[in-house]
């Protein structure tokens, strides 16, 4: 399986089921066309790959997001609630990698505000992008890879390598 495929299936699956445990639904889209002026990056490494996840939308998305999550309090920080939801996101894709024997380290979330993100495509590109909607707007998920190979997943039998369970609190 290509290292493409790998992340198209990740991403997909672990966006959808992020959002939903907040009670948004959010699903695939195509052609979309949407304002990114908030995003939340986080970058990631592993033997042989490295690159950056990104979560983005238009100040009215991010805003309707926030209030429609069922974790936030009425004054979560919309900025916060990005950077976090990108966190988490990295987070449920590295515990899925892990149970294949890949183990990604990560970096701490930035949020990017006030800017105008425009994605650009061409055929040898590693930006992969994922446009979704929900019932509060429009956003992005976008993966930019660099793999010097492709990316080899091997089940493993290590309880250590399976993680928490999606929602628990870990602290280091």
């Amino acid at each position: 399986m290509s290292t493409r495929t790998v992340f198209d299936e990740l991403v997909t699956s672990c966006a959808t089921d992020l959002f939903r445990a907040r009670g948004i639904e959010v699903r695939s889209t195509t052609g979309l066309e949407t304002s990114v002026e908030y995003a939340g990056t986080i970058g990631f490494s592993t033997d042989g790959l490295r690159g950056m996840i990104g979560l983005g939308m238009g100040p009215e998305t991010l805003q309707r997001l926030v209030a429609e999550d069922r974790q936030a309090g009425p004054r979560y920080n919309a900025e916060d609630w990005l950077a976090e939801s990108v966190n988490q996101l990295i987070g449920r894709i590295k515990n899925k990698l892990m149970k294949q024997s890949v183990v990604l380290s990560i970096a701490l979330p930035t949020v990017l505000r006030g800017v105008r993100l425009q994605f650009l495509g061409g055929s040898a590109t590693t930006l992969w992008t994922y446009p979704m909607e929900t019932a509060a707007g429009r956003l992005w998920v976008w993966l930019d890879v660099r793999s010097e190979r492709e990316l080899e997943l091997t089940p493993s039998d290590d309880p250590e390598m399976h993680g928490p369970p999606e929602g628990d609190l870990v602290l280091f």
